[in-house]
Formats: structure tokens, C-alpha cells, sequence
């Protein structure tokens, strides 16, 4: 287990964040980075001026410290703070945020750990969370390592009748306890492995020895749902009402939303118009409220699941379709519809029991709560893939990494879609077949020898196998635009470059047609 330094934040922005009320500008916002009794101030009275804006604050650089691959097990935020008068001020809001740069409150993760206790009018420092505390969210590496990862802050005016006072924020600053990548000193073997967004065998899991692999498959998984965790924000309701950050999503998940029915007879859902006759596959997290049932239609098909039991109910207008239900966490379960030909439109909604679409509503509170929406082209229970306003392709872009000091011996790489399929090490790199489709891009290195039985490429895959000694190619069969090369740097450090377009084709003994030699 490692902590970081207390870090403070590079760039601060006080603008107003929407989805937010807090009304009173921030004098001299940013001084709050900097320790040295100059404060940000904010003047509140207990009318009109009740509220701050909020103080985002990113650009922490903690991948100066984090390794990439580490376990987040908790972070600290610590404010120094004071009023003018004793206990007229108190904390308004305090959140982590992925993205501090986007000023909307639907980017902000987890719990507020804003307290309600009243600021003194000495300068006291204030501490939220802990070294074992993620604060109700899912906190990766990558997240706390992008320079927009921070947090959203403000104060409110907590008691009195009457007056003005001012909240001075001299110092925010925040700090993370993790677990470093964990090192192998032996052997990993995996045996075969069909993926469809990502596998790396490098840090946290960095091999000193051999790793053998089987077989590894990765290919791109496209999510058609924009917006499939800021429903509200995407998506219009019908006879319905929908609320965002609704309760702890699942893991998946950044934030959850609640579907509330109203008080018409009919159906009350939420979505909108897709692309009809395409086959596809449509999942989502479901959480029971009020009501336990849901209902999803897109054109001639009508499926039903109940989510407190996680159970699925019946589907009709889908000859050939399946449903499958698997437990999720924090209460919900994820829904799959596979292999449907969808209509015009797909909508999501509440209901009471399987077979019934539409009813009379109770209005609020009755509805379930929804969240991590996925439309995919095709048949099958797809990995989920979060999107923003626009469809998105792949998450990790289906790469498969392998990284190690000694020998590394895989049965075959496919990659697929945007995929890269990328082999390093430091002695021998034997493949057995590689397979590269569409943009996927496959590229072999190592400081001894690479061998290789076969390679395939379409359309604009490209392949790059370099080796400061040899490299053998038992087979390479290039098509369209692929471009395949080979670079043998000698102990005298000549560079031969090799290269074939779409014409080139390598079999033992046969040479390479089109080739290009510079040395």
C-alpha cells in the first residue's frame, strides 16, 4: 500500500455548473490552491445569497505517483476554511468528479461529503474521506490519473436570522491511497482466452519469466445508446419523469437514474428513435423501486424482466430472440435481449406485471431505476460499453497487450475491429497464427528472435515485427490497403525495412514482391 503527497489542483473554474443552484460568485477563485492565508471568498446572507457557485477544481497530477494499473482504495480531501462569523457558513457541496471541465452536475461521482458542521472564524482544516473511503464510487487508475479528474465545492449560509458574512476557502487539497501493480516473478499461463473488448498482461500483472498464452481474441464492441448513463439528459420521458443520480448505480455504472411513472393511463417509458432492421442485441441495469417490472418495445418486439427477482418475463415479436438476466450489483440486474430485429424506435418502461404495457399510473414515487443502456449490432450478450452523446466503439478499442523479460508464447492473436494486438519481449516471440481485421493493427518485437507461422491482415491492418536479430516468417498474406513489414536491426545498427501493400504475399524460399530495401 502506497499515499500520495497532499496534491492541490492546477486549474480552478467558478462558473455556474447547471443542475446546480448556488447563485454567489467566488472573489479571487483559485487562491484556494495555494496555502497562505489568501482565501477564495464568497458573501452570503440568509435571503437572496444563500448559496455559492461551485469551485471545480482538477489538474492534480497524481500520474505523477499512481502507477498506471493500480488499486484505489481511498482518497482524502482537506480543506482549510473560515467565516466571518462562528458557525453562520457550512459546507454546500463536496463531490469527486471525472471531468471537472465539463460544468453539469451529472459529472460528478459517488456520495456528497459535504458536512454540516459550522466554520469557524479561525482558519481549520476540515477532512473528508479516508486511506480505505472511495466515497460510494468506482475509482480507477486511469480515472485519477487524467488531468481532469477533481472535485466540485461550495458553502452555504448555515444559521442565523439575519446579516452578511463571507466563507474563505484558503486551501483545498486532496490525497490517494492505492496498491502498486503487482509484480510476477514466475510463469503465467492462461489457457484460451475469447475476448470482446480487452485483455493486457503487463501491469499490474508484469511477467519476469515466460508467459504462455493459448489462444487471444479481442475485438471492438459498439454501443448505438448515446447517452446511456445521463438519461435524463438524452433522453425525453412519456408519461414519466425522469430523475438522474437516483441511487448508487452498479459498478459498471457512474450514476444511476430513476423512471417515475405518472398519474395518465398508458405506457410510461423513455427512448426514442434507432435505426429499424438491423439485428441487434439490447441490455441494461434494472433496479426494482416501487415497481419491480419493466418492459422494453422496438417495433414488432415486446420483452418484459422482473427486476426484483431477476427473472426474465416473455418476449413476442421476435421470432429467434432470447432473454438472459444476470445478477449485478448494488441491487440490480443487468437485462439482455439477443438477436432482434429492431424498428423505428426502442423505448424503456415501467410497468406492473409481464404482458402488461400500459396502465394507469400511480404517480411519483412508483418506477425502478435504470442505468448503462446498450444497443449493438448482432447477437450476443455483449460487454458494456459507456457512451456520451454519441454512439461509442470499443471502450479499450478490443487491444490485446502482452509485455514480458523472457519468452512469450501465444497459441494465436486475433484482433478485430479498431483492436491492436501488440507482443513485446526481450528473447525469443513466437506466434502461432495472427490474425488481423478491419483497422485492427498486430505488432510483434523482440530483442532475439520473432517467429511467426502465419499472418493475416485486411483491409487497413498493418503489421511490424522487429528484432534486433532475426525475424522468420513462415507465412504473411497481406489484402487490401494492409501494409506488412519487417525491421531487423543488426548489432552494426543497419535498418532493412521490408514492405508489401496489397499485393504482397511471403511464402519460405519466394521472396517479397514490391519490396523496398534501405539500409
Amino acid at each position: 500500500m502506497a499515499v500520495t503527497g497532499w496534491k492541490t489542483a492546477t486549474t480552478t473554474v467558478a462558473s455556474a455548473v447547471t443542475g446546480d443552484s448556488g447563485t454567489v460568485s467566488w472573489t479571487n477563485a483559485g487562491f484556494e490552491r495555494v496555502d497562505n492565508d489568501s482565501p477564495a471568498v464568497a458573501t452570503l446572507n440568509n435571503s437572496s445569497s444563500t448559496r455559492s457557485r461551485t469551485l471545480r477544481n482538477y489538474g492534480f497530477d497524481f500520474a505523477a505517483d499512481i502507477p498506471a494499473g493500480s488499486t484505489i482504495l481511498g482518497i482524502e480531501v482537506q480543506i482549510k476554511r473560515s467565516g466571518t462569523t462562528a458557525s453562520r457558513i457550512s459546507d454546500d457541496v463536496l463531490y469527486l468528479t471525472d471531468n471537472a471541465t465539463v460544468a453539469n452536475v451529472t459529472q460528478r461521482i459517488g456520495s456528497n461529503r459535504a458536512t454540516a458542521t459550522g466554520w469557524p472564524t479561525a482558519y481549520a482544516y476540515e477532512s473528508h474521506g479516508g486511506a480505505a473511503d472511495l466515497w460510494d464510487a468506482t475509482i480507477t487508475a486511469a480515472m485519477v490519473r487524467s488531468t481532469t479528474f477533481g472535485l466540485h465545492f461550495g458553502a452555504k449560509y448555515y444559521s442565523g436570522t439575519s446579516g452578511t458574512v463571507q466563507a474563505w476557502v484558503d486551501a483545498i487539497s486532496m490525497r490517494i491511497t492505492f496498491e502498486p501493480p503487482v509484480a510476477a516473478t514466475a510463469d503465467i499461463t492462461l489457457g484460451n482466452l475469447a475476448l470482446v473488448s480487452s485483455l493486457v498482461v503487463d501491469p499490474p500483472h508484469y511477467a519476469s519469466a515466460d508467459i504462455m498464452l493459448g489462444a487471444i481474441g479481442a475485438q471492438s464492441i459498439i454501443n448505438r445508446w448515446p447517452y446511456s448513463e445521463d438519461i435524463s439528459t438524452g433522453w425525453g420521458a412519456v408519461r414519466a419523469t425522469l430523475i438522474p443520480n437516483s441511487t448508487t448505480p452498479p459498478s459498471r455504472a457512474k450514476r444511476a437514474t430513476k423512471l417515475v411513472e405518472d398519474l395518465s393511463s398508458g405506457t410510461h417509458v423513455f427512448g426514442g428513435g434507432i435505426t429499424a432492421g438491423e439485428v441487434a442485441s439490447f441490455s441494461l441495469s434494472a433496479k426494482a423501486a416501487e415497481r419491480s417490472w419493466i418492459v422494453i418495445n422496438s417495433g414488432a418486439m415486446t420483452a418484459y424482466f422482473n427486476i426484483a427477482t431477476g427473472v426474465a418475463g416473455s418476449i413476442t415479436g421476435a421470432p429467434g430472440a432470447s432473454l438472459v438476466v444476470e445478477p449485478d450489483d448494488n441491487g440490480f440486474y443487468r437485462c439482455h435481449i439477443v438477436g432482434f430485429t429492431t424498428g423505428g424506435s426502442l423505448y424503456v418502461g415501467v410497468t406492473t406485471a409481464n404482458g402488461v404495457f400500459g396502465y394507469q399510473g400511480l404517480g411519483p414515487p412508483n418506477g425502478v431505476h435504470v442505468t448503462a443502456v446498450q444497443l449493438t449490432p448482432g447477437a450476443g450478450v455483449f460487454p458494456y460499453v459507456r457512451t456520451g452523446t454519441a454512439q461509442a466503439n470499443g471502450g479499450t478499442g478490443g487491444d490485446v497487450r502482452v509485455k514480458a523479460t523472457a519468452a512469450i508464447t501465444p497459441g494465436g492473436i486475433m484482433a478485430a475491429g479498431a483492436g491492436t494486438g501488440t507482443v513485446k519481449g526481450v528473447t525469443d516471440v513466437t506466434l502461432g497464427i495472427v490474425t488481423g481485421n478491419a483497422t485492427a493493427a498486430l505488432r510483434g518485437k523482440g530483442a532475439v528472435v520473432v517467429d511467426l507461422g502465419g499472418i493475416t491482415t485486411a483491409a487497413d491492418a498493418k503489421v511490424l515485427i522487429s528484432t534486433t536479430l532475426n525475424a522468420i516468417l513462415a507465412n504473411v498474406v497481406a489484402s487490401s490497403t494492409a501494409d506488412v513489414g519487417v525491421a531487423a536491426v543488426t548489432p552494426t545498427e543497419r535498418t532493412i525495412f521490408l514492405s508489401g501493400g496489397d499485393r504482397a504475399a511471403m511464402v519460405p524460399g519466394s521472396g517479397l514482391a514490391n519490396r523496398t530495401i534501405t539500409i
